[in-house]
């Protein structure tokens, strides 16, 4: 896709309703210490129906469910602040009520 990292996305996340039903699930994301970390997700809108939440859980926390805009092509971004434990965290990104924005790149930050 043009303007994504690599030239490609993580696309089919979310509720396809009928269509196959995804999820991205990044395993291993270690940090150095327990504490609350910044992760932007950068995504992109492809055509069919437009997404308008993405929701992103970290393996024992509560799930975060967070608008995107309706932008054409690649890529937006928003940031969220997420709690990670010491060591290895999983961190999945999805959308149960609809469909989510294709994922085109995650970056974690203090």
């Amino acid at each position: 896709m043009a303007g994504a990292s690599g030239g490609t996305v993580v696309r089919n996340l979310g509720d396809g309703s009928g269509k196959r039903d995804g999820a991205l699930r990044l395993n291993g994301v270690t940090v150095p210490a327990a504490g609350t970390y910044t992760l932007t997700v950068h995504y992109a809108q492809l055509a069919g129906p437009r997404a308008h939440q993405m929701v992103i859980t970290v393996a024992g926390t509560a799930a975060i469910t967070v608008a995107v805009d309706a932008v054409d092509g690649c890529c937006a971004s928003r940031a969220v602040r997420v709690s990670l434990r010491s060591g290895a965290n999983t961190i999945t990104f999805d959308n149960p009520a609809g469909p989510a924005p294709a994922v085109d790149r995650v970056v974690l930050g203090p």
